[in-house]
């Protein structure tokens, strides 16, 4: 039985584990998983929560498979390496060191934060959008149905695949280099009010040189360069350069 009960501070069946230093080799809850490493790492190889799956600490996180059926929520002072993140309302990454994830699906957001580190990532899902910042940022695949919106420090940004309902924009990189990338219209548009962005458009700004091998979008394709050359046969599109 439940000895919480429903107003207790654990209702249901959780794993809750608060300590200098965390290894979980399989954890599953029927409720949340919620782990805190005050000093240490978290180190778990397939944390599963029937809700919530959140972990937090000061160092690095590693995980293998990692699921939650609601939000999953990792942050970590350090740098970032799951191979697998699956969340079935939210998903929320952060790490002040470097990120790597293999592949992310979400059944609504996808939310990544580097705060000053680089991210290696390999496919994304999102059912709604996927928004990223990092100094620098390597995607292999990219598909949302809403935005994807990626921030680049002032470093560079590397797209080989991205699909968007909405809006696909990118700012703040010193270069982007993107292989196809898509806005399909599919998805509700999130800025009926804004001029820039009323429609389904690709947006790219960056400082330096700026290349897209494949642009489509419903709307409009607006490439700027600040400081560098534009590489590019998009379809639908307007650009600018300062060179």
């Amino acid at each position: 039985p439940d000895n919480d009960g429903p107003g207790g501070p654990y209702p249901g069946g959780n794993i809750v584990v608060d300590a200098a230093d965390i290894v979980l080799a399989d954890g599953r809850a029927a409720d949340e998983i919620r782990l805190q490493a005050f000093f240490g790492n978290i180190v778990s190889d397939a944390p599963d929560a029937g809700s919530n799956l959140t972990g937090v600490t000061n160092q690095d996180i590693a995980v293998g498979t990692a699921a939650a059926t609601g939000a999953l929520d990792l942050r970590a002072g350090g740098g970032l390496d799951p191979d697998t993140l699956t969340a079935g309302t939210s998903l929320f990454t952060s790490a002040n060191g470097a990120t790597r994830i293999a592949s992310a699906d979400s059944g609504g957001p996808i939310t990544l934060l580097g705060g000053g580190g680089t991210a290696d990532i390999g496919t994304l899902v999102a059912a709604t959008d996927i928004l990223a910042d990092f100094v620098t940022l390597s995607i292999d695949s990219a598909t949302a149905g809403g935005d994807i919106t990626l921030s680049s420090q002032g470093g560079s940004t590397d797209v080989a695949f991205a699909q968007a309902g909405d809006d696909f924009t990118v700012s703040g990189a010193a270069t982007f280099t993107g292989g196809t990338v898509i806005a399909t219209g599919l998805g509700t548009d999130s800025e009926p009010g804004d001029a820039s962005l009323a429609g389904s458009n690709i947006v790219v700004d960056s400082i330096g040189d700026l290349r897209l091998d494949d642009g489509n979008a419903a709307n409009l394709i607006d490439l700027t360069s600040s400081g560098g050359s534009i590489f590019s046969r998009p379809r639908n599109f307007s650009m600018s350069s300062a060179s």
